[in-house]
């Protein structure tokens, strides 16, 4: 199963600053702070504000993440329990090793633009010991991963890469 969505739309706090102005990252309490992204956010919006209109297609198509600034992102849930390894629906949790079949949680964020290929802006796995016993009929170690499966970038060298 997968799930996509606009970064910027599904994210508990965003907040973007100039580098000498940068939070510490292991701050508990990062405030939102959108206004140096420009255009709609220049003066400030709420949090819900910012999520509307990162979710409309035709407005965040024109925003961009530039290079100068330190972004910092927050995903503050309830529904992941990583410690327990499950998905906390309310009226029951639902087991999520049975479920991902020794597969573990994949968190990806990924530039597309028009015209060129796609990006890679971080990509990790989130691992429990619950995966462990069938992790490795899924993966065996050693295995050989044809690169060619995961040709979408005209950028790498896959003869270097393989």
């Amino acid at each position: 199963p997968y799930y996509y969505a606009p970064l910027g739309s599904t994210l508990t706090i965003l907040a973007a600053h100039a580098p000498e102005d940068a939070p510490d990252a292991t701050d508990e309490d990062i405030d939102e702070c959108t206004t140096r992204l420009g255009g709609p956010f220049a003066s400030g919006v709420s949090v819900n504000e910012r999520c509307r209109i990162m979710s409309d297609v035709e407005q965040s198509s024109a925003l961009y993440y530039n290079t100068e600034d330190v972004y910092t992102f927050d995903y503050k849930q309830n529904v992941l329990l990583f410690d327990e390894y499950v998905l906390d629906v309310g009226f029951t949790k639902v087991p999520l090793a049975h479920h991902l079949d020794g597969q573990p949680l994949s968190f990806f964020a990924k530039q597309v633009r028009p015209g060129k290929p796609a990006r890679y802006a971080y990509s990790y796995e989130i691992w429990h010991e619950a995966l462990l016993a069938a992790a490795a009929e899924r993966t065996p170690i050693g295995a050989h991963w044809d690169v060619d499966d995961f040709d979408n970038d005209d950028d790498i060298d896959h003869a270097a890469a393989a």
